[in-house]
């Protein structure tokens, strides 16, 4: 197996819980690399940022897996939960347009050590990584696998709207997975829709799977080779810490199961307990894959006791 290639911007976060302040490190890049890192998988991460920001690479896992492509500037993030719900966030952002263009793409894919298994893009923002890039891309026919939030984020000054995307078919045409949260299927399905119908409508158009996450609600999943979706249910937290970055995590462990297992339900409880495990952390992922399995092996022990009973 070769290595998987992160694409996309890193960001300067701030986090706001009521009267708390605290500053991370965020994007989708980031968090996925903590998840390929705890797994034990290879990966490379190409992540924009600017030259003055370049401190924040030390907090990656594994300075050696980092392909820092250097812009005019860094994203920031403030991320404000304004009640006890971890799924209720207010965004907003500087909006830097650093995009990934093809020319960096060669760039990167000369850089790589080994063959690449397949392309995550973690867009932030609309502009992070053009569709033409994703193109480029496309043509070393392998598996692109997107998260779809930074091509829908809209601004109003700093503060960020969902809306659907121009190019969202031209987009889905080149992607085997999507991935997108509740909010964001709602932005580009019919308004009457169930998350089952848009998930299978999104699939017509391109991805062989379409994987919405709705939070502490769980998450659904509707393959298109199975013509039918799939309901996962959460994994309670032992502790609530911070829940930015939950979909990143999930996406990326969504991928990382796919290597041993064909089954969308197996996959998915696998991503929903390595979300639930990154929950208890303030920092990301930080277990590996031993200590999944075990989690899983108590909660479905404890499932079939309750039936038992």
């Amino acid at each position: 197996m070769g290595e998987f290639l992160l694409l996309g911007p890193v960001s300067k976060d701030t986090i706001i819980k009521g009267d708390q302040k605290t500053h991370s490190v965020g994007g989708a890049v980031y968090y996925q690399s903590r998840v390929l890192n705890g797994l034990g998988l290879k990966y490379q991460a190409a992540v924009t940022l600017s030259v003055e920001d370049k401190e924040i690479l030390n907090f990656f896992p594994d300075k050696k897996s980092l392909l820092p492509i250097f812009k005019e500037d860094t994203v920031k993030f403030e991320n404000n939960y304004y009640d006890d719900n971890p799924n209720h966030r207010f965004q907003r952002s500087n909006a830097p347009e650093i995009p990934i263009t093809s020319e960096d793409v060669l760039n990167i894919f000369s850089k790589m050590k080994t063959q690449c298994s397949g392309v995550f893009l973690g867009p932030l923002l609309p502009s992070d990584i053009p569709v033409e890039t994703v193109f480029e891309l496309s043509k070393n026919n392998i598996p692109i696998y997107l998260g779809l939030q930074g091509y829908l984020r809209q601004f109003d000054g700093c503060d960020i709207t969902l809306q659907p995307l121009k190019d969202i078919e031209e987009l889905l045409k080149l992607v085997n997975i999507l991935f997108l949260d509740e909010k964001e299927a709602r932005a580009v399905g019919n308004p009457g829709d169930s998350l089952e119908e848009i998930a299978s409508y999104l699939s017509t158009k391109g991805p062989e799977e379409v994987i919405i996450t709705c939070g502490s609600r769980g998450s659904i999943i509707y393959s298109a080779k199975k013509e039918r979706a799939f309901k996962i249910m959460p994994y309670a937290p032992i502790i609530l810490n911070d829940p930015t970055g939950l979909g990143d995590t999930y996406m990326a462990a969504y991928i990382s199961r796919k290597l041993v297992s064909k089954d969308p339900q197996d996959c998915g409880r696998f991503a929903s307990m390595v979300a639930t495990i990154k929950l208890e952390s303030l920092n990301g992922f930080d277990k590996n894959w031993d200590y999944v399995e075990k989690r899983l092996k108590i909660v479905n022990k404890i499932n079939l006791n309750k039936i038992n009973l």
